[in-house]
């Protein structure tokens, strides 16, 4: 595990470096992202490309809250590391095909702060910590990994959140059958100011609004 967790902060660390030196901060970070992402594609690409999903989502969604294109890009780079920790995790849990044990999912939890331990390697991504560390946080307080509620939450982490629970919902997995998006939609209304922030879910619900056609518009 913590040879992983080292190879995976020496990969960013040696892309942001050589940006570094090339004097481009915003490419960076956008570089940085990338081999991230293509090191967690070959661990395991279902997470990789449900990634890029949430990334997407993220930044629509950010746009329907109004928020500007500094937001939106910030989230969808947010929602593409918010699972990075998960490359830390063994093959037996990570590319388990059922359910995963209490005790599995006890080592799963540790992604987010596993994820924040992998951004530090590069500074460049430090306005990404508040998505990979708090997406998991619940506006009613007891999400993980520490605790926070309602408007503690970083916006960003409260977006990320409603994409990355979307998309969850409506990906089959092989011990799961996918809900529909008017199913999911639901769910996020149902939930919304008690696992997500209200807005954001409520926000999410209407522009998904169970039309299956918008799900694929929106990841183009």
């Amino acid at each position: 595990l913590q040879l992983a967790l080292r190879r995976v902060q020496r990969l960013a660390a040696a892309s942001a470096e050589l940006e570094r030196w090339q004097g481009r901060s915003v490419s960076t970070r956008l570089a940085t992202v990338e081999a991230l992402m293509s090191a967690l594609e070959r661990r395991d690409a279902y997470t990789a490309a449900h990634s890029r999903r949430v990334a997407s989502y993220a930044a629509h969604l950010a746009r329907r809250l109004g928020q500007g294109e500094e937001m939106a890009d910030l989230v969808r780079l947010g929602g593409l590391v918010h699972d990075i920790g998960k490359i830390a995790l063994p093959d037996t849990i990570l590319l388990k095909p059922g359910p995963l044990t209490s005790e599995e999912w006890l080592e799963v939890r540790k992604h987010p702060e596993t994820g924040v331990e992998i951004l530090g390697a590069s500074p460049e991504l430090d306005p990404l910590v508040p998505a990979v560390r708090w997406h998991h946080e619940r506006w009613d307080g007891l999400g993980y990994p520490d605790g926070l509620s309602a408007e503690r939450i970083p916006l960003a982490a409260r977006i990320v959140a409603v994409a990355d629970a979307f998309d969850a919902m409506t990906t089959s997995r092989t011990y799961k059958r996918p809900s529909s998006s008017g199913q999911a939609c639901a769910i996020l209304r149902e939930g919304a100011g008690s696992q997500w922030c209200p807005i954001c879910a409520g926000a999410m619900a209407d522009m998904i609004d169970g039309r299956r056609s918008l799900k694929e518009r929106l990841l183009t």
